[in-house]
């Protein structure tokens, strides 16, 4: 995400500097993704046993919901989000990191909110990947809409 602050002049730091002074929360104040289950944010993600003991949550993102490690045959979201808040961006614009934006261009961008793109992902034994999103719609211009 910070690369894509950067080369979109949104940003006015480096790539490392935005990752290292975390201004790249204010566009994306979630994770990156969690265990998906029979509940759509499924909580399983924080449990490390069957009898609920914790996962040890990471230093470096104690948010995260997902704090175990990835098991074969279950299922995630890979959902990366740019977002656009203007009460968000208002907080953040008299603070320490104000120089780090390239506010006339973020201005530019609030009207539109901002963008999320969510795929789900099985991870197999074998360490693949299937992304059952992309699957479901890489024949999607095959078919036709009925008006």
């Amino acid at each position: 995400m910070a690369e894509v602050l950067v080369a979109f002049n949104l940003l006015t730091v480096s790539v490392e500097q935005a990752l290292e002074s975390k201004v790249v929360d204010l566009f994306m104040p979630h994770g990156l993704g969690h265990h998906l289950g029979s509940n759509v944010h499924d909580k399983g993600g924080q449990f490390a046993n069957a009898q609920g003991d914790l996962n040890d949550l990471s230093e470096k993102y104690p948010a995260l919901r997902r704090a175990g490690p990835m098991r074969a045959n279950q299922i995630y979201t890979v959902e990366p989000g740019l977002y656009f808040i203007p009460t968000r961006l208002q907080a953040y614009s008299k603070g320490e990191l104000s120089g780090h934006v390239q506010w006339s261009e973020v201005e530019k961008m609030i009207p539109y909110g901002g963008i999320r793109i969510e795929d789900n992902i099985i991870l197999h034994a074998d360490g693949r990947l299937e992304n059952m999103t992309r699957d479901a719609f890489a024949n999607y211009a095959e078919y036709s809409v009925v008006s």
